[in-house]
């Protein structure tokens, strides 16, 4: 949940602090209740990858990152993620239908690449959402849309 490499190839020093581990492992647990339960329900393995989780300040901030400056990936309680057997569409509409009363505060089907997860510090609003390019322009539209990558 750590492992960044723009973080390595800039000698940017990833490391969170006491609440911010507390808050990876919160979004820990939500993603490993996810692939139990996708484990259940497709009766076989079933892997979560995460390609970006916390990042520090500084390497949200890089030009290669181009992180928001909102971004709860500096919490600790963000993951950007793909799953072995489900396009982002289909993880983003599963996490949607069957995750909600596990609680995450927003859901993102990025660009039809990846899926972005984050919980809350406080109440839990399970807003749904994709991003797409409109006009040059990352626009972020309401609900789980299955666009093309």
């Amino acid at each position: 949940m750590t492992r960044s490499g723009i973080a390595n190839e800039y000698g940017i020093a990833n490391v969170p602090n006491e609440l911010q581990i507390e808050n990876l492992i919160r979004i820990a647990w939500f993603l490993q209740t996810l692939k139990d339960d996708l484990c259940e329900r497709f009766h076989k393995n079933v892997n979560i990858y995460v390609s970006s989780g916390f990042r520090c300040l500084k390497l949200n901030s890089h030009p290669k990152m181009k992180g928001s400056k909102y971004s709860k990936h500096m919490d600790g309680l963000a993951a950007d993620i793909v799953c072995s057997d489900l396009r982002p569409y289909q993880l983003a509409t599963y996490i949607a239908k069957h995750m909600a009363d596990t609680g995450y505060d927003k859901l993102i089907n990025e660009f039809g690449r990846w899926v972005h997860v984050n919980l809350a510090e406080e109440e839990l609003r399970c807003l749904n959402m994709t991003a797409t390019k409109i006009n040059g322009k990352t626009s972020y539209l309401p609900n789980i849309l299955n666009v093309a990558r």
